[in-house]
């Protein structure tokens, strides 16, 4: 009796872990559903939208606008001086096609940050369906995925190693979740920082660049590709993973695991419901790789 009662005692405890687990995925689904907003990033009051980042690019700018005009100065004492190296119409062309390449960067950028978002937003869409939200979406594609019902057949009555592997299942899930819009919230910080320093960017280009300044122009444009290119290529991931998660329910859990279910202890619809989580769980891995 004693025995039973503990036994007991444990299954209904981990099955309110398994409860309380299952709190932190609307936390992680919200969180990600608001880091990749559009009205977030690009709306009217997105954050690539904010005035201060307007201003802060002008003042960056400004400040590069200055060594243009000491740049002109220097080609006009150079003429009077008859240094031919800087006197002569290449650079002064180089110059002034630098100076509006810098002028004009922030829409620019704008216009690639925009392109690589059309596609991201189209797999957003392609997510959520008509009239959807990002967080009903992803917890609607867990639920199903019937990863209770699956892994805990019986309730709080199932037996602990299927609470157990419920909890780590779902646990996982979160945390990637989690680390998924972390990594989307700082893209958009990334792009605005980066939208700030376009000037940096275009001023150091191998088109019209200006000497000294094409190894951090090098540097701004890898950073400002990565970034533009990791939104698209993680929501396409996140697609094939959602997808997976809803196929799981209609799927047959048994095939395929008979010969690993008869050599272990463990239920043949435990493992295979095991092995086919695993399957979106490292799809959304890969995504998190991508970023680096």
């Amino acid at each position: 009796w004693a025995s039973n009662a503990t036994y007991a005692a444990f299954q209904y405890l981990l099955y309110g872990v398994f409860l309380f687990v299952g709190l932190f995925t609307s936390v992680a689904t919200t969180m990600f559903a608001y880091a990749v907003d559009p009205q977030f990033i690009s709306g009217p009051t997105g954050l690539l939208n904010l005035q201060a980042v307007y201003q802060m690019w002008k003042f960056v700018r400004d400040f590069i606008n200055i060594f243009f005009i000491l740049g002109l100065l220097f080609i006009a004492f150079a003429f009077v001086f008859q240094i031919d190296s800087y006197a002569n119409s290449k650079t002064i062309i180089k110059l002034i096609l630098a100076a509006l390449l810098v002028n004009f960067s922030f829409p620019i950028a704008r216009v690639i940050i925009d392109f690589a978002n059309v596609p991201m937003y189209f797999f957003l869409q392609m997510i959520l369906g008509d009239g959807g939200d990002a967080s009903t979406t992803l917890a609607s594609s867990l639920g199903a995925s019937n990863l209770e019902g699956i892994l805990l057949p019986q309730g709080s009555d199932s037996e602990l190693k299927s609470l157990l592997a419920a909890i780590i299942f779902l646990f996982i899930f979160n945390i990637t979740l989690l680390v998924l819009a972390f990594q989307f919230l700082i893209r958009v910080i990334a792009l605005v920082i980066l939208l700030v320093l376009s000037p940096i960017g275009f001023i150091g280009n191998d088109f019209a660049g200006i000497p000294g300044m094409k190894k951090y122009g090098g540097k701004w444009w890898d950073e400002f590709l990565n970034y533009c290119l990791f939104g698209p290529a993680a929501m396409f991931m996140l697609v094939l993973a959602t997808n997976f998660f809803a196929a799981i329910s209609g799927s047959n859990q048994s095939d395929g695991v008979g010969n690993i279910a008869s050599a272990t202890s463990i239920d043949k619809e435990l493992i295979s419901s095991m092995v086919l989580f695993f399957v979106p769980i490292t799809m959304l891995w890969f995504t998190m790789g991508v970023s680096k």
